[in-house]
């Protein structure tokens, strides 16, 4: 897969709403953002952008090099949706479910 990611210093918390292109496709690639992303996680080297549009929140990530890939892979994304008013309504989702101590993906046939 091959994407160019536009040199700019991107904050590390995305700081604006994005509406989501018109012609988002869950494809796993990020062709629609043109390399362009609102935020980019130093600790991790990932970028990223929330987006959404009148029914769903997309969370579009790209990782640049191999091995943050299998960090992400192995020990999964977790994405929080935090709730201002009432901290213990948060919602989290980790994905991919894996199984640490067999360190492989949970979803992956036996």
């Amino acid at each position: 897969m091959g994407i160019n990611v536009h040199a700019q210093k991107l904050p590390k918390v995305q700081q604006e709403s994005v509406y989501a292109p018109v012609n988002i496709k869950i494809d796993g690639k990020a062709t629609e953002w043109d390399g362009k992303f609102q935020a980019y996680n130093r600790a991790n080297c990932v970028y990223y952008t929330v987006s959404n549009d009148e029914n769903n929140l997309y969370l579009t990530v790209y990782v640049s090099e191999w091995i943050n890939l299998d960090k992400l892979i192995y020990g999964g994304l977790a994405f929080t949706v935090s709730n201002p008013v009432n901290k213990t309504e948060n919602v989290s989702i980790t994905y991919p479910l894996t199984d640490v101590r067999r360190n492989q993906l949970v979803s992956r046939p036996a």
